[in-house]
This record gives structure tokens, sequence and C-alpha cells, in this order.
């Protein structure tokens, strides 16, 4: 399982995201999530080619 920043798991991340969401009355649905999800593939292949 991939460590986002550190001290968030992946796994955890979606309900942080709803959570924060619910506090700035935002309707965190799956397409947002399909959106963080490829964001974070991204930048993690991203960081690997950059590494070498």
């Amino acid at each position: 399982m991939a460590e986002v920043a550190g001290w968030i798991w992946q796994h955890n991340l979606r309900s942080l995201l709803e959570l924060l969401s619910h506090y700035v009355g935002y309707d965190f649905d799956g397409t947002d999530w399909d959106t963080a999800e490829l964001e974070l593939r991204t930048d993690t292949l991203l960081a690997a080619f950059a590494q070498g």
C-alpha cells in the first residue's frame, strides 16, 4: 500500500477527503475520488521516474 505525504495511507485518504468535504459543504463523490486516485498514481510514477 502506498503512503501519501509520509503519514496518510492511501486507503484512509478517501475517508479524510469525505470528512473534509462535509465540513466545507461539498458533496465528495466517486468522480472526485477517481480524480484524486489518478493524481496519486501519476505523482507516484513521476517520482519513481525522477529517481531513475
